[in-house]
C-alpha cells in the first residue's frame, strides 16, 4: 500500500472529523439564536462540511479498490461493476485518444488518469471494476482536490440585513454568490468588508437597494478589487451618469466578466458612454447585457455597438441583450446593426417600447441570427408591413419558444400572413398578441387555430 497516501487519508479523516465538530458547535450556538451571523457562520461549515463529505467519499471508495481489491458500494451489483470495462464508459474516440495516448495498453491508464478533470474521473470512479483502477492513482487526485477553492451562494433577506456584519461576510474566503435584494441596511458591512480587502466575490446581485449616486460611488471605488467578478447586477438603484461614471471605471477591473444588468438607472447618453467605455475589457467574453429603462437613445446605441463589436472576422459571445425603454427607434437599432451581426447566437432580444416602426424591424430581421429563444418588440409601431419584414426571422428561429408582440398596431391582415409562420415554429410556448388592431372575430380564428399548438396564448 501507497505509506504517503495512507498518511494523507488518516490526515483527511482528522480534518473531517474537526470540521464535523465545528458543524455541531455552530449548529447549536445558531439553534438558540436568532443572529444572522450565527447562521452565515452556519452556511459557511456546511459548504465546507459538503465538499469535504464528497472528496472523502471518494477517498474511503479508492482506499477499499486499494485493500480488498472490489468495491464494496451496495448501490451497484457486484457483478455488473466485474462486466464494466474503461472502454465501455468511453464510448467517444477522442476521449480514448486523450486516456490512453492512441495506446490501449494498460501500461499507459495509470499515467493519464492522473490528469483527467474531476469529472470524468468522478464518471470512471462511480462504475469501473477494479479492474481498472487498482491503484491509490485517484485517492491522490481527489486529496489534491480538497484545496481547491468552493463555491457559496448566499441569499440576504430584508429582515436579516440590519444582522449582517462584515466579519461574517469575510468568513467566505472565495467563489462568492451574494444577493441582497430591497435590503437597505445591507449595504454598509458589505462595502466595509469590501474596504478591508475582502475580494471572495464572483457574482454579486444588489436590486432595488436605493443606492442612488452616493452608494454606487462607494461601492464602485471598493468593489474593483474584486477581479474575480463575473456577474454583477445593479438594476433599480436609481443611479444617474454621476453614478455611471464611476461604474464605468469599475467595469475596467473585470475582464471576465459575464452578466451586467443595469436596468432601471436613468443615467442615460452621457453615462452609458462611460458604461460602454468600461465594458471594453470584458467585451470578448460579455454573455447577458441589460441596460433597459436607461434613456441612452440613438447615440448611446451607437457607443454600445462602437465599443462591443469585436474585431472583424471574430463573433461575440452575447447570449441576452435586453434594451427596453431606451429610446432607440428605428435610428438606434440601425447603430445597433454591427453588433447584432457580430453576435449571430443572440438567443434573447428585449426592444419593447423604443418607438421602432417598419423599418426598424426589417433591420432586425436582416441582423438576428437564427438562434433565438426569446423575442420582445412589445409596445413598437411595427405594423403589418413591419411583421411581414420579421417573418424571414421567424421563419428561420426554430427554437423560438417566446414571443412578445403586445401592441405593435397589428391588424388582420398581417395577422393573417402570421399564422402559418406561428403553426410552423413547433416550439413555441409562449405567445402574447393583446392590444393590437383584431377584431373579435379575427380572435377567434386566431385562438382556435393557436389553442392546441401554443401553451400560453394570450390575444
Amino acid at each position: 500500500m501507497d505509506r504517503a497516501a495512507g498518511t494523507s487519508f488518516l490526515q483527511s479523516l482528522e480534518e473531517f472529523q474537526q470540521d464535523l465538530s465545528c458543524l455541531k458547535d455552530t449548529y447549536n450556538k445558531a439553534l438558540h439564536g436568532e443572529q444572522q451571523q450565527d447562521k452565515m457562520e452556519l452556511m459557511y461549515i456546511v459548504s465546507k462540511v459538503n465538499l469535504r463529505c464528497e472528496s472523502m467519499k471518494r477517498v474511503c471508495h479508492s482506499m477499499q479498490m486499494e485493500l480488498f481489491g472490489v468495491s464494496r458500494d451496495s448501490s451497484t451489483p457486484s457483478k455488473r461493476r466485474a462486466e464494466v470495462s474503461l472502454e465501455d464508459l468511453l464510448p467517444y474516440q477522442t476521449i480514448r485518444r486523450k486516456l490512453f495516448n492512441r495506446d490501449s495498453s494498460v501500461s499507459r491508464r495509470r499515467t493519464w488518469l492522473i490528469d483527467l478533470p474531476d469529472s470524468l474521473i468522478n464518471h470512471i470512479y462511480s462504475f469501473a471494476s477494479h479492474m481498472v483502477i487498482p491503484h491509490m492513482v485517484v485517492c491522490k487526485k481527489f486529496r489534491e482536490s480538497l484545496s481547491k477553492p468552493e463555491a457559496v451562494s448566499i441569499e440576504i433577506k430584508h429582515s436579516h440585513a440590519q444582522q449582517v456584519t462584515c466579519k461574517s461576510l469575510e468568513k467566505f474566503q472565495s467563489g462568492v454568490s451574494l444577493k441582497a435584494i430591497s435590503c437597505d441596511g445591507f449595504f454598509r458591512p458589505l462595502a466595509d468588508a469590501l474596504n478591508t480587502g475582502w475580494t471572495a466575490l464572483v457574482r454579486l446581485d444588489l436590486v432595488d437597494n436605493h443606492l442612488e449616486n452616493k452608494g454606487i460611488i462607494e461601492l464602485a471605488r471598493s468593489l474593483s478589487n474584486c477581479r474575480g467578478l463575473t456577474s454583477l447586477c445593479l438594476n433599480g438603484n436609481n443611479f444617474t451618469e454621476e453614478g455611471a461614471i464611476h461604474i464605468g471605471r469599475c467595469l475596467q477591473s473585470f475582464s471576465g466578466l459575464k452578466t451586467l444588468n443595469l436596468n432601471q438607472n436613468p443615467f442615460g447618453r452621457v453615462g452609458m458612454e462611460h458604461i460602454c467605455e468600461g465594458l471594453t475589457s470584458s467585451a470578448t467574453c460579455l454573455r447577458e447585457l441589460c441596460l433597459g429603462q436607461t434613456c441612452f437613445g440613438e447615440e448611446g446605441a451607437q457607443n454600445l455597438s462602437r465599443k462591443l463589436t469585436p474585431a472583424e472576422g471574430q463573433q461575440g459571445k452575447l447570449r441576452s441583450l435586453d434594451l427596453c425603454s431606451c429610446n432607440l427607434k428605428s435610428a438606434g437599432v440601425s447603430a445597433l446593426r454591427p453588433l447584432l451581426l457580430a453576435n449571430p447566437n443572440l438567443e434573447s432580444i428585449a426592444l419593447s417600447r423604443n418607438d421602432i416602426c417598419e423599418k426598424g424591424a426589417s433591420i432586425l430581421a436582416e441582423c438576428v441570427g437564427s438562434q433565438l429563444v426569446d423575442l420582445s418588440l412589445s409596445f413598437n409601431e411595427i405594423g403589418d408591413e413591419g411583421i411581414r419584414s420579421l417573418i424571414p426571422l421567424l421563419e428561420r428561429s426554430r427554437r423560438m419558444m417566446h414571443l412578445l408582440l403586445i401592441g405593435i398596431a397589428l391588424g388582420s391582415d398581417g395577422g393573417t400572413e402570421l399564422l402559418p409562420v406561428l403553426l410552423e415554429m413547433r416550439t413555441l410556448r409562449s405567445l402574447c398578441l393583446s392590444l393590437n388592431l383584431f377584431g373579435p372575430k379575427f380572435k377567434s380564428h386566431l385562438a382556435g387555430s393557436l389553442r392546441h399548438h401554443i401553451r400560453n396564448l394570450h390575444l
